[in-house]
């Protein structure tokens, strides 16, 4: 489609509908699910997940490149963009960013977000999951280079309100330096499997549950989260107002911490008290795993 509008060399995300669950893929014509509004700037959009958000509006989830060349060389990237008419049309203006790393002081070259996955978390946001080389520092990875020989973590991003606009990003795996192409499913509502590439034959699975979606739509009428969980030590809770409180007790009931939200998403590190502890919010508990 790109070379067919005169931009070969870009890379552009094709559709095609299908007629029901078993018909046909005749629903439409091959479409341009991801491009700019601008049909002749360069992209490269690759690595593409498709995600249904209810009423024939879907989102597709993508690896990109920067808009410009930072440090005279292109760094990944993840966007999204929306159809709201089943894949027959799709909104390129509205064609948005998820995850952008920054830029390295030194060289002037932004750090890379790639390989993302996307899922529905319990009916409610859109989730995903994606690879990085932001935390090592130093020169950042050229996106083209070989995946096994890229410094990678696994990180962990949401929609917020509307599915316009995406939180802070999360830790999922940052044991080491080499993974790729994460994987994300729902195997129970707001319980995630992810999946980790270590290569070589090595792989990794992270159960999580996503503890959240209590009654409404925004933090002021009730919707939390906390994860991840199991965690390796810090748990974030997206959700709260300003001035809510919650707890944390050890399984006997022992009282271990309080902590006052400033509103957002917080971060709170778990005390050392064993594998389990409880963590209490507007009245209901939690039981966290701590690896």
């Amino acid at each position: 489609l790109a070379t067919q509008n005169g931009m070969s060399g870009s890379q552009w995300i094709a559709m095609q509908g299908r007629s029901g669950r078993t018909g046909n893929w005749d629903a439409y014509g091959v479409v341009a699910a991801s491009r700019d509004n601008n049909v002749s700037k360069f992209i490269r959009d690759g690595m593409a997940t498709v995600v249904g958000l209810g009423n024939n509006r879907i989102m597709v989830v993508t690896e990109g490149i920067e808009e410009t060349a930072s440090g005279g060389v292109y760094a990944n990237v993840v966007r999204a963009i929306q159809s709201f008419d089943g894949g027959h049309t799709w909104d390129y203006a509205g064609r948005r960013i998820v995850y952008q790393c920054g830029l390295d002081a030194n060289t002037g070259r932004r750090y890379n977000a790639y390989c993302p996955m996307a899922v529905r978390v319990g009916g409610g946001p859109v989730g995903v999951v994606f690879c990085t080389d932001e935390d090592f520092g130093g020169t950042p990875d050229a996106s083209s280079a070989a995946v096994d020989q890229r410094r990678t973590h696994i990180k962990y991003i949401r929609t917020l309100e509307s599915f316009e606009s995406w939180g802070g990003k999360v830790d999922v795996w940052t044991g080491g330096s080499q993974a790729y192409a994460p994987g994300m499913i729902e195997t129970a509502s707001n319980v995630l499997l992810v999946t980790i590439d270590h290569f070589a034959g090595h792989q990794r699975f992270l159960k999580y549950d996503v503890l959240g979606t209590l009654v409404g739509q925004t933090a002021a009428d009730g919707k939390l989260a906390v994860w991840p969980n199991p965690t390796p030590g810090d748990v974030y809770v997206s959700g709260l107002g300003a001035g809510e409180t919650l707890r944390i007790y050890d399984l006997s009931g022992r009282m271990l911490m309080t902590h006052t939200a400033a509103g957002g998403t917080e971060r709170l590190h778990l005390p050392e008290v064993g594998p389990y502890c409880l963590m209490e919010i507007r009245g209901k508990f939690f039981k966290l795993l701590k690896e």
